[in-house]
């Protein structure tokens, strides 16, 4: 399943392809909901993208068409829909046209850069509306008095704006990101609390 809900793929726009049948390198992930998503990126282009795919009681795969020219870099994120979650991985790989990489016996890992069993990342970020049309509102919570650094992110990981930092007294915080600059697309809001790391899938619609 190909889903252009996350991200637009313009495949037209290649001549070649190349394919990929990948796995997340995660107890967490080896069974993985349908919904979630494996992207592939050239700089801030989606070049491919695919839901999860169950191949038995135990594992999930993910067979994606890669997009792209001789040569290109192309790099991965994933996308985990129920905790509304981004990850960018370690992967790397070298664009060549008609080329697979991995099998079903042996399929190409996907390295989490983050842990999903230590990374709190639902520990109090919350995004609302999402989608938004110019301003969207950030609530979070924090437990006990601490520094915290806001900042907004593209998709391929490009730092955009600092939206706040600063030390925050324990409790729930609320603030407005004035959003109507953006361009419509997908963007990550990064909260950081005591070097613990959240983020959240904006969409400016």
């Amino acid at each position: 399943q190909v889903s252009d809900e996350m991200w637009i793929v313009e495949d037209s726009k290649y001549e070649n392809s190349m394919n990929v049948i990948a796995v997340i390198d995660h107890p967490e992930y080896l069974l993985a909901d349908d919904a979630n998503l494996l992207g592939a990126f050239k700089d801030a282009n989606c070049v491919g993208n695919i839901n999860a795919t169950k191949i038995n009681e135990e594992e999930s795969l993910y067979f994606i068409s890669v997009y792209g020219e001789l040569d290109d870099q192309v790099s991965f994120q994933y996308f985990d829909k129920n905790l509304d979650y981004l990850y960018s991985t370690e992967n790397l790989i070298t664009f060549e046209p008609n080329k697979l990489v991995g099998s079903i016996e042996n399929p190409y890992p996907i390295i989490l850069t983050v842990n999903p069993l230590d990374d709190n990342s639902i520990f109090g970020l919350k995004v609302f509306p999402n989608p938004f049309d110019d301003n969207i509102n950030l609530e979070f919570m924090i437990e006990e008095y601490g520094y915290v650094t806001l900042d907004l992110f593209d998709v391929t990981g490009r730092k955009i704006e600092s939206i706040d930092s600063g030390n925050y007294e324990a409790g729930i915080h609320n603030l407005i990101l004035k959003g109507n600059y953006l361009e419509k697309g997908i963007y990550i809001i990064e909260l950081l609390i005591n070097d613990v790391k959240s983020r959240k899938v904006i969409v400016k619609s």
